[in-house]
């Protein structure tokens, strides 16, 4: 094996590792978050309400914000972009193992899907919490979103590094 092809190859494995070592951080934050009892999450998502409140009234005063309309809203899509961002960490790994599109993008939804059942199961047993169907719901469209941007992105980025000049030409 040449030098060259050593370098690419020790870049390949770091650059696997790296992404792996993203997905797996991503999952025990996922569980952590899960981990909170229901009197926990609660005060953790009013409290973020609270502040967005504030600032959203000090910027719009005409306008009232609800409080219980604005913390389920902050909590479902936390479950969507958690999910959007754990979608977009497995691809990319899967993308270093040249995995075909396809197939890269039908395993990390199944992935994603799985992890979001067990998430929600996992919650029945702590205490305060439940696990709910709706919320895989809106974990599946949230890791479905990541894997269409991740998807569309490196078309773009390959399109973008297609259209531009060979070195060997500027010189």
């Amino acid at each position: 094996m040449s030098k060259d092809n050593q370098r690419k190859s020790l870049v390949e494995l770091v650059d696997l590792a790296l992404c792996w070592t993203g997905v797996i951080i991503w999952v025990l934050v996922i569980f952590h978050l899960s981990n909170h009892t229901g009197s926990q999450s609660g005060q953790l998502s009013i409290g973020l309400a609270d502040r967005i409140k504030q600032v959203f009234e000090i910027v719009f005063p005409n306008i009232t914000v609800n409080i219980a309309d604005l913390n389920i809203f902050l909590r479902k899509s936390a479950h969507f972009f958690t999910y959007a961002v754990f979608a977009t960490l497995i691809i990319n790994v899967l993308n270093i193992k040249k995995m075909k599109s396809n197939k890269a993008m039908a395993i990390t939804f199944i992935f994603c899907m799985f992890c979001s059942i067990a998430n929600e199961a996992y919650q029945v047993f702590v205490p305060g919490r439940g696990g709910e169907f709706i919320d895989v719901i809106i974990q599946s469209a949230g890791a479905g979103t990541g894997i269409l941007t991740s998807f569309v992105w490196s078309k773009k980025g390959n399109d973008i590094i297609s259209s531009l000049p060979d070195i060997a030409e500027l010189g």
